[in-house]
């Protein structure tokens, strides 16, 4: 497995100012965590089991379930999950990629865990034991597309929106 990373590596846009507030996040204020593209190319291959970085995102962020995912016509056979290390899946499970289109980044989180902080909708049990599983990270967590089925070809781009209490 070999770790990839964006044509910004994954920088967190600190400078994008915060939206009105969203009652389904509380009323917090929403913000860009991450933004990115990649562009996967025939050499060297993006193969199966291969993940691309999308961020390090706080472990009590609440992910806005309008955060997108948009990808060329990666290959036949081709998939993307969306999670952490530990939870590969947990946020968007195996999504088809053999032709062009879009997909949430948190499509297997069930409508009534949206409101929940990225901890509880990765799987943990508790905050520490999310702390536990990411050691020396000070509370955030690494998201990853983790390449299936086949090797891709082909643009990703993604944007990660919530509020990152």
């Amino acid at each position: 497995m070999t770790k990839r990373y964006g044509s910004f590596r994954g920088a967190r846009l600190q400078a994008v100012p915060p939206l009105p507030p969203i009652g389904a996040l509380g009323g917090s204020f929403e913000k860009r965590l991450a933004f990115d593209s990649f562009e996967a190319a025939a050499s060297p291959a993006i193969a199966v089991g291969d993940k691309i970085w999308i961020g390090n995102i706080s472990l009590e962020a609440r992910l806005d379930p309008a955060s997108m995912y948009y990808y060329d016509a990666l290959g036949a056979s081709t998939t993307l999950s969306v999670g952490d290390e530990a939870n590969p899946a947990a946020l968007a499970a195996a999504a088809s990629t053999s032709s062009a289109g879009s997909r949430s980044l948190v499509a297997s989180v069930d409508i009534a865990d949206y409101p929940k902080p990225l901890w509880q909708q990765l799987g943990y049990a508790s905050l520490d034991a999310a702390k536990a599983a990411q050691p020396l990270k000070n509370g955030y967590v690494d998201l990853y597309f983790t390449v299936g089925g086949a090797a891709i070809v082909g643009t990703l781009t993604w944007q990660l929106r919530g509020c990152d209490n």
